[in-house]
């Protein structure tokens, strides 16, 4: 059955596709992000504006109308992104301490250590970053 231009996902699919959006958004900023914090020896929060325009173009990019539930849907997935790169930035970081490569300190560095570690290292700069970057994927998902 061929699909017409207008043909739109069931929302069980759409769901999916977001999901997989997500993972793969995740994964790839984690990578950048992480790079350029463990190069400025920062938390690179100026990134967080980057996941938000990230979040906001792959779901504008799968399809979906222009509507409120795309919009919250790039929010949940700059959450994600905003998330998942904090954690590995901050177990990358506490892990170069440790003389550990960054995926050995993924597998071997708490949650929990790392919260505390970013909560101790994190700037008022990197918090507005992280803000900029929720407007800008709200904005830009509608």
């Amino acid at each position: 059955m061929a699909s017409t231009p207008d043909s739109r996902p069931a929302p069980l699919g759409w769901l999916l596709l977001c999901t997989g959006v997500a993972l793969v958004a995740a994964a790839g900023l984690s990578a950048l992000w992480t790079i350029f914090a463990l190069a400025t020896a920062s938390l690179a929060g100026w990134m967080a504006c980057v996941a938000g325009i990230d979040a906001a173009l792959l779901l504008r990019l799968s399809g979906r109308p222009s509507d409120r539930a795309r919009a919250r849907a790039s929010i949940l997935v700059y959450l994600f992104s905003v998330a998942a790169s904090v954690y590995v930035v901050g177990a990358a970081r506490l892990g170069s301490g440790l003389g550990l490569q960054p995926l050995e300190a993924l597998e071997r560095i708490s949650p929990g250590l790392v919260q505390l570690y970013l909560l101790s290292n994190d700037t008022p700069w990197d918090w507005f970053w992280l803000g900029i970057g929720a407007v800008l994927s709200w904005r830009l998902g509608r």
